[in-house]
């Protein structure tokens, strides 16, 4: 994923220089044992149905509700209203196809009800793999992470923004803990009343640290003031008046 970053921009957006510099050093890096994790192998021609096989939809991953259940389905190119459901999205989705974060597919994760009794549900995909020994940082971009949760081996991996992109944002979290390990990697999007649904994409390891809080402010810093640098260096237009010397007596317009 690239970035064209302008020094006019806004300050959040001159916080994507550290996302860049991570994107450049995920690039070419190999992801352990995890696959599919930018959602871009899915079988297509069993996509056919609004509801399709799990397997079919996502390969690789595991689809899950109210935490413990294991889901054989899949929505296919919508996203749920209101029942706790996985979704696989392309550009042709009804109200959503704009939402398609990068590549073909963007996966939605929805909370909402969930069978036998209707009660509120988290919903989840993970996967079980090794990540790579060096990796330092987990990056993803995801669209509304209010009530979303990142786990590995059932430990809390928290996320911060570290850029942003034209609808989504762009996080990274810290696997240093668990670079070298085999073990369950799960994006829970936890019950709420609002049955709250995120967009979720491009997942990789990366062998980048995350950069401090203070890092990021100082480079937006630093981009602002260089931007404020340039505008002043910038040659002036001609206004259109013109002034004779002081020796001179009267002005004139043009």
């Amino acid at each position: 994923m690239s970035a064209v970053l302008k020094a006019t921009r806004s300050p959040a957006s001159l916080c994507a220089f550290p996302a860049l510099w991570i994107s450049i050093a995920t690039s070419a890096f190999a992801q352990g044992s995890f696959q599919n994790l930018d959602f871009e192998s899915p079988n297509v021609a069993s996509l056919t149905n609004l509801f399709v096989a799990f397997g079919d939809a996502f390969p690789g991953w595991t689809g899950w509700y109210r935490d413990t259940n294991v889901t054989s389905l899949a929505g296919y190119n919508f996203v749920s209203g209101g029942s706790a459901l996985v979704t696989l999205i392309t550009p042709t989705a009804p109200v959503y196809g704009g939402s398609i974060i990068e590549g073909n597919y963007t996966a939605t994760i929805a909370a909402g009800l969930a069978s036998p009794n209707g009660t509120l549900s988290s919903a989840a995909i993970s996967q079980i793999g090794a990540i790579p020994a060096s990796a330092q940082s987990i990056r993803f971009s995801a669209a509304n992470t209010e009530f979303l949760a990142v786990t590995f081996n059932g430990t809390n991996v928290p996320f911060s923004a570290v850029g942003t992109g034209p609808d989504y944002t762009i996080y990274a979290g810290d696997v240093r803990p668990f670079a070298g390990l085999t073990g369950e990697l799960r994006f829970t999007e936890q019950a709420a009343i609002t049955e709250p649904v995120v967009i979720l994409d491009d997942i990789s390891f990366s062998p980048a640290a995350i950069p401090e809080p203070g890092v990021l402010c100082l480079s937006a810093l630093a981009a602002l003031l260089l931007a404020s640098r340039l505008r002043r260096c910038k040659p002036r237009k001609a206004s259109g008046r013109q002034y004779r010397s002081r020796s001179q007596k009267t002005n004139t317009v043009a």
